[in-house]
Order: structure tokens, then C-alpha cells, then sequence
């Protein structure tokens, strides 16, 4: 199964034991299908990625990469990233649910000036 083109564009980050960690970027998300675009997916093809990085990876965070490299804890050899960059109001609203769904991790980039613009997107 190929996750959508968000994942595909992804970079990795190695280890000290040499697993390759795959880096996931998400942007935007919508619930209208005609609404999509190179930054923003629809919550039903978003739903299925989710569901597949769940049957196949571990989500894990900046921490557990820095826990591991620094204090030499282990991550599992299926760890995965994933990062919310720009986040907007449609993280919590849409992508937000589905993560507590699944039990999965995200890291979260937040413009903290375009929250304070309330616009109403962020």
C-alpha cells in the first residue's frame, strides 16, 4: 500500500544502532475531497495512512530520538515520525481525533503568529 504523497516525501533519520527512522510531514487537513492539494489531505485518505501506520510502525517523538541517541534507550526497529507542521485549526478538528483513535504520537509545529492573527484557519 502506498500512503499518500505527504509520506511519500519524507526523510529518514538514523540511529546509533542504524535503523532508519522514516520522517512523515503532514500540513493541512479537510473533510471536503474537492478541498485537497499539495499541502492538505482529506480526513477519509488520512483515516487509512493512520490505519496503516498502526498495523506497521511505532510512532515515537523528538524526545525518544534524543533518549535514544543521548542515553542510549531503545526505540523499536519499526519507529516512525510523524510532524504536524503550520498547524491548524483542522489538526484539532480532524487529525487530532483520529490520533487518539489510533494511540498515535505526532509532533506539532505551531505558528504561534498565525494563531494570533484568528483568522479562523489557525
Amino acid at each position: 500500500m502506498v500512503i499518500s504523497m505527504f509520506i511519500r516525501c519524507s526523510s529518514k533519520i538514523v540511529s546509533k544502532e542504524g535503523i532508519k527512522i522514516p520522517v512523515l510531514m503532514y500540513h493541512f487537513f479537510t473533510k471536503n475531497s474537492s478541498k485537497t492539494g499539495k499541502y492538505t489531505i482529506n480526513n477519509t485518505k488520512l483515516e487509512e495512512d493512520l490505519k496503516y501506520i498502526k498495523d506497521n510502525y511505532v510512532t515515537i517523538t523528538s524526545k525518544d530520538v534524543v533518549n535514544h541517541m543521548y542515553d542510549g534507550k531503545s526505540i523499536p526497529s519499526n519507529s516512525i515520525i510523524i510532524t504536524i507542521d503550520d498547524s491548524s485549526l483542522s489538526f484539532y478538528t480532524i487529525m487530532y481525533p483520529l490520533l487518539k483513535k489510533y494511540n498515535l504520537k505526532v509532533i506539532l509545529n505551531v505558528i504561534g503568529k498565525y494563531s494570533d492573527d484568528n483568522n479562523g484557519f489557525y
